[in-house]
């Protein structure tokens, strides 16, 4: 699990995500099936076309920028960042903030 926890909401639907920052355990053990089964069919076929091209050999690697992908196509789709949970480093705050503003 991870440090910091972002809870986004849609504004006109009033759907909520929540997303773990960090490493996903997930991703790295089930691959693409992750992104299927969540529905978010440009990210599977994204890492389906890398595991078919490395034989899986970039799995833990794609594991670690799963969750920021999320949180981009979140942002993407016009979620807002209702509320953050956790440390955060100075890094990963101006991170977000930029991906609040664009």
């Amino acid at each position: 699990m991870s440090d910091i926890e972002i809870t986004l909401v849609h504004p006109q639907t009033q759907e909520t995500q929540t997303i773990d920052l960090g490493y996903s355990w997930l991703v790295m053990l089930f691959g693409f099936l992750v992104p299927l089964c969540r529905k978010e069919y440009k990210i599977a076929l994204i890492f389906f076309i890398i595991y078919s091209f490395s034989l899986g050999v970039l799995s833990p690697f794609m594991a670690i920028f799963y969750n920021k992908l999320r949180l981009a196509g979140y942002l993407h789709q016009g979620y807002k960042i209702q509320n953050i949970d956790g440390d955060l480093d100075d890094k990963t705050l101006q991170e977000l903030i930029s991906k609040i503003r664009g």
